[in-house]
């Protein structure tokens, strides 16, 4: 390979890994916003070795030289600055003559921009510059971005599927066509054991290295284990270029003040819980104690409400009155917010299919004034795709996740009982414990009159410890027999087990029937416990 030769493809990959799509002049695309085009045709029959062009329109060009040429010899300035003079009458300029000259022979890069207020002349820069960069230097370029915000996703560099699911590379790909077209929310439904946090990982670092319209990105998670699961995630990440961890220049940690903010760190993550703690003053015990029962269902026996019990099993109407109300945010704004609305750029909803929408929606609402918003689940509900504007940019699903060898198709065992089938009654003057929605408090009440419940409301609006102990019953005498009949009956060995629980009062019940069915002490930590957004440090 000629020394001309090496040069120019040592030029070519420093100028893709600054965000250009390098391409000959005959193959331009019409839909890149930041290229970089060979041997472009000037006036006089003479050729840029490479012309820039920023939404269609040249703003510089680079003289490329072999490596033993010295490029601050003058007639090789005098030659790149002529250059700037020369572009054809039908080629859209930014301006003319174009205000950027860069100067490079693989091994040096040399540039001048002609609106830059400390330097006229030339000064050696350690890379070429990213598209953005010459965005925010050339003023009628950042003249039309600030009208135009949107436009600022348009010189994200091409997605590079090495590395990436195609799932992954899917699912950013159209993230980034929603910011291009404008849409402030969307979602992306990734089956479990796809790679959402990675996939989120990938789309905070594309944002924030190329472009200026994301500075400060907030991971919001329901369950702190989840948190330090993705701060290790986001330490750990890696951009393509090789260069180093992504947190070691775009700096990453927990929320847990508002003075954090004042730092230069990029991505901080945090508890819907504990952004509230941030916002009200509030702590985190307080927020807890009014978020401890809130949720979309009905409680048919809490008569601190508005609505009497009784007439919720007989009237429809009253039922439907009721669900509207529960389903009014809980957890208002305070009067005086400890974080203005713009304190982030980005906000990414982690495991978005939580039903937050209800009891936090002034919150989201109240950061989604200024924030993109992006929401992560593989199991959406109606509720979270209104939220985000029905705006589903990716839906990879469980079983496409089979079909590419991901996950494995799962075994079901179905535990079915008289109450889960076909409901059941609280008899009058039964007792029961009833636990406000709104309080949470529990307290020992005899119901007034005969209440039926259908086997959806189970674990739901009612929760029978019976039917929990049944079940638990039913998987500890399957889980050897039926479904790991090739290993040793050893309950110290018990395989590990996710438990679904409906809300926080729903999982203290489960763990302690769990403990009772397989004899363990109350006071084991380690067979069974709850892995809620209020287990751990929450402050």
């Amino acid at each position: 390979m000629k020394p001309e030769e090496q040069a120019r493809e040592l030029i070519d990959k420093q100028l893709q890994k600054a965000g250009w799509l390098v391409v000959n002049r005959d193959e331009v695309p019409p839909q890149c916003a930041a290229v970089a085009v060979r041997e472009e045709l000037l006036q006089g029959n003479r050729e840029a070795d490479y012309l820039l062009l920023l939404y269609g329109k040249a703003v510089g060009i680079i003289e490329a030289k072999r490596a033993n040429i010295k490029l601050n010899a003058p007639e090789v300035i005098a030659q790149a600055e002529s250059y700037t003079h020369l572009m054809l009458p039908n080629r859209p300029c930014w301006e003319r003559p174009l205000p950027v000259v860069l100067l490079a022979n693989g091994q040096q890069i040399f540039y001048k921009n002609a609106h830059d207020p400390y330097n006229s002349g030339f000064v050696v820069k350690p890379r070429f510059p990213r598209p953005y960069d010459l965005q925010r230097q050339i003023p009628v370029i950042r003249d039309v971005i600030a009208n135009n915000p949107q436009q600022e996703f348009a010189l994200l560099p091409p997605l590079l599927p090495k590395g990436l699911r195609d799932c992954q590379y899917q699912a950013i790909s159209a993230y980034e066509d929603s910011l291009r077209s404008g849409e402030k929310r969307a979602l992306i439904v990734l089956a479990t054991g796809a790679g959402k946090t990675f996939t989120a990982c990938n789309i905070v670092y594309r944002l924030i290295s190329s472009t200026s319209a994301i500075h400060r990105v907030l991971f919001l998670v329901d369950r702190n284990n989840l948190g330090d699961a993705a701060l290790r995630a986001f330490q750990a990440f890696e951009n393509k270029d090789g260069e180093h961890p992504f947190s070691n220049s775009y700096g990453v940690e927990q929320l847990r003040s508002v003075e954090q903010l004042q730092t230069s760190n990029a991505v901080f993550i945090s508890t819907i819980q504990r952004l509230y703690s941030i916002l009200s003053g509030l702590s985190c015990s307080e927020i807890e104690a009014l978020d401890e029962g809130a949720g979309d269902d009905f409680s048919q026996l809490d008569q601190e409400n508005s609505i009497p019990e009784q007439g919720l099993n007989q009237s429809a109407g009253d039922k439907a009155k009721y669900m509207a109300m529960k389903a009014e945010p809980q957890m208002g704004l305070p009067e005086q917010p400890n974080l203005p609305c713009n304190a982030f750029d980005l906000i990414i909803i982690d495991e978005c299919h939580r039903s937050i929408y209800s009891t936090w929606r002034q919150v989201l609402d109240y950061f989604g004034q200024h924030a993109y918003m992006l929401g992560l689940t593989a199991t959406p509900i109606e509720l979270t795709k209104q939220f985000f504007h029905n705006n589903v940019v990716a839906n990879y699903t469980l079983n496409r996740s089979i079909e590419d060898g991901i996950n494995v198709p799962p075994v079901v065992y179905r535990i079915k009982t008289e109450l889960s089938e076909h409901g059941g009654q609280i008899k009058e003057g039964e007792k029961v414990h009833v636990t406000s929605n709104y309080t949470g408090k529990t307290q020992v009440k005899n119901a007034e009159t005969e209440i039926e419940f259908s086997g959806k409301d189970l674990n739901r609006s009612i929760i029978a410890p019976d039917q929990i102990r049944t079940i638990m019953q039913a998987y500890k005498e399957a889980v050897f027999r039926d479904l790991y009949p090739e290993r040793k009956a050893d309950f110290d060995s018990l395989p590990k087990t996710l438990i679904f629980a409906k809300d926080e009062r729903h999982a203290k019940e489960i763990v302690e029937i769990a403990k009772e069915v397989f004899k363990r002490p109350e006071n084991d930590q380690h067979f069974a416990q709850r892995i809620t957004y209020s287990v751990g440090d929450c402050h």
